[in-house]
């Protein structure tokens, strides 16, 4: 025990030096502690602790008390007891928890920092920190227990062994930070797996090896030194459990490896026969016909270095070897030829047929909307530019058929479902071919929507009265407003539009009502409502090849083909003035449809408007 004394004051006093070896102890911690002195300019003058203030104020209280005459017979007054001379701080106490003590000052010097160590000595500790023969020494104990239960007793059956619950984890060391994982998985790359036994009853080899570990590992040994192979008592648990092994392993590097070595070898001799005599033969052979399923998962690997099968029938292990070390083989690496069958395969727009009758067989509630199908776009014209503009340019020749089937529920013009709802607009804009087969008169409501997205002659210059049409394509320049039950279109005025995709259109049109139309002399068919839905066929321009067929009448439709076989720029008026409806009698006469003023007169009970002609 030492004592320092100091001079300065009326008092000399004996500070315990312990007390100064704390206050060092501070200073280390970053605090900064004070020593009242009464004398300014002593070697032990005042610091002052820049945090926080208050706690300056209480080390000056303590520093006071402990060079004070309060400091008796070599004893140091505790910090938060009060003598006769020093009345201490009340607001001390409170203000403790910023003090630290010895033992804190223990603790902080005793941690031990792992990324202090040498490069080296780290790499020794991650080796005992990484098993990769976890999971080969849970199936191996598996066996054992399994070969003890069954030589015991005899009459005891595979599944009455009970298996081991172990489930696959994360080691410690790869959850710390991201330098330590990045050095741990470093010796990953470096190790290998071996598995000498199947999987026997086990079901699925991820439930206690991690997917990430065989695709990070150097090289992967699958063979069956383990155990024989065609084990008398477990030979059923034996074969499947190493083809299911395969099969797993090859499902998983699939998706991705490091692999530099892959080995895959069944050496039992019981083997030979069915990967010889029965591999190529008529009738069923349980060994031959899981070791193709497994083969099947194994085509899938690629890119790796060196591949060893044995046991292997050939000249599969030769097809299997090569296919193996190759690179994978990618959608544009194929001949173009083999490029268009997937795009056939993969994209087919005349899936709107089955999507109109599904939705149909739903929609019982006829006062609702139809339960439309969500629309989506095929993954093969979401990939790459370049496969996008392959599948496009062989969709374009596919046709697009659409059937509107003959459902006499719809008689009113609110209640046709619109095809627009099942495939869009931009999409149609990529229609070559189209084949339209309308089956009752009520689907023309539909249709109207269709035929001005293929438009692509000048627009009228004359005002054209209003149309109670569907709405027409956004991209033709007319607007639309919704009036009770009927949409009213209204021409903008006129202007060039831009070429039309179509280059040929069958159309199909069945119309029941047409003998009724016909048995009045006062009408004729095509009445002024059909007229004005399929009189927009004469703005589809420069197609190859048109046919209409159905109930519409030749003198109606032959002028409207030659219509859409000329150019967009010629004049068609005469044309379009031939054009002519037939009556009952069989004699021909003009279309000239007239829509009368919208009142409330000019409405039916249901609330349509009524169109004459």
């Amino acid at each position: 025990m030492a004592d320092l004394q100091y001079a300065g004051s009326k008092v000399t006093s004996t500070v315990n030096l312990e007390a100064f070896a704390s206050l060092r102890d501070y200073k280390k911690l970053n605090f900064t502690p004070t020593i009242a002195t009464h004398d300014q300019s002593h070697p032990l003058r005042q610091y002052q602790q820049p945090q926080p203030p208050t706690t300056t104020h209480g080390i000056k209280q303590i520093m006071a008390s402990l060079l004070s005459s309060g400091v008796r017979n070599g004893k140091v007054i505790k910090p938060y007891r009060q003598t006769t001379q020093h009345h201490f701080d009340h607001h001390l106490l409170a203000r403790a928890k910023y003090m630290v003590t010895r033992s804190q000052i223990r603790a902080i010097r005793s941690i031990f920092r792992f990324l202090d160590l040498p490069g080296e000595l780290r790499m020794v500790i991650y080796e005992y920190c990484v098993d990769v023969t976890a999971g080969q020494n849970l199936i191996a104990k598996y066996y054992h227990l399994i070969d003890r239960e069954l030589s015991q007793n005899p009459g005891k059956a595979l599944l009455d062994v009970e298996a081991p619950l172990i489930y696959s984890s994360v080691r410690t060391i790869f959850l710390i930070n991201r330098q330590i994982y990045s050095e741990a998985s470093s010796l990953i790359h470096k190790r290998g797996l071996t598995f000498t036994h199947g999987m026997l009853d086990l079901l699925d080899i991820v439930d206690f090896v991690r997917p990430p570990l065989f695709q990070n590992v150097s090289s992967i040994t699958i063979d069956d030194t383990g155990h024989a192979l065609f084990q008398a008592n477990i030979l059923t648990a034996s074969w499947l459990g190493q083809m299911q092994l395969i099969k797993q392993v090859s499902d998983i590097l699939a998706k991705g490896h490091q692999l530099k070595q892959l080995t895959i070898a069944l050496t039992d001799t019981s083997l030979l026969p069915h990967v010889t005599n029965c591999w190529n033969a008529g009738y069923v052979c349980g060994f031959r016909d899981s070791m193709r399923e497994t083969v099947a998962s194994m085509r899938k690997v690629h890119n790796v270095p060196s591949v060893t099968l044995i046991g292997f029938p050939e000249p599969l292990a030769t097809e299997l070897k090569q296919l193996m070390q190759e690179p994978a083989k990618t959608l544009l690496s194929l001949p173009a030829e083999l490029r268009n069958i997937i795009y056939r395969s993969a994209a087919d727009w005349s899936d709107v047929t089955p999507a109109l009758d599904r939705t149909l067989a739903k929609w019982t509630d006829k006062s609702g909307s139809p339960p439309y199908p969500p629309r989506s776009t095929p993954t093969i014209l979401l990939l790459n530019k370049q496969i996008t503009s392959e599948a496009l340019a062989v969709l374009r020749e596919e046709p697009l058929v659409i059937v509107y089937p003959a459902d006499h529920t719809l008689a009113k013009q609110q209640h046709v479902p619109n095809v627009l709802k099942l495939i869009t607009r931009r999409t149609l804009r990529h229609v070559r071919h189209l084949v339209l087969d309308i089956q009752t008169w009520e689907w023309i409501y539909s249709a109207a929507a269709i035929f001005p997205i293929f438009a692509n002659a000048p627009l009228r210059t004359a005002a054209s009265p209003p149309q109670h049409l569907l709405p027409p394509s956004p991209t033709s320049a007319t607007t639309t407003s919704l009036s009770s039950l009927s949409l009213t279109t209204t021409v903008s005025p006129p202007g060039p539009r831009p070429p039309g995709p179509l280059r040929s259109l069958h159309l199909t049109y069945h119309d029941a009502l047409k003998s009724q139309f016909l048995r009045d002399p006062a009408h004729h068919y095509p009445d002024a409502t059909i007229h004005q839905i399929f009189r927009q066929l004469q703005d589809i321009r420069g197609l190859r090849h048109v046919s209409i067929a159905g109930d519409l009448p030749p003198q109606y439709t032959g002028p409207i083909m030659r219509i859409m076989r000329s150019s967009a720029a010629a004049d068609v008026t005469a044309l379009a003035a031939a054009a002519k409806a037939v009556r009952g009698d069989g004699s021909v006469t003009d279309v000239l449809p007239r829509v009368v003023e919208v009142s409330a007169g000019d409405r039916d009970g249901d609330g349509d408007v009524v169109m004459s002609g």
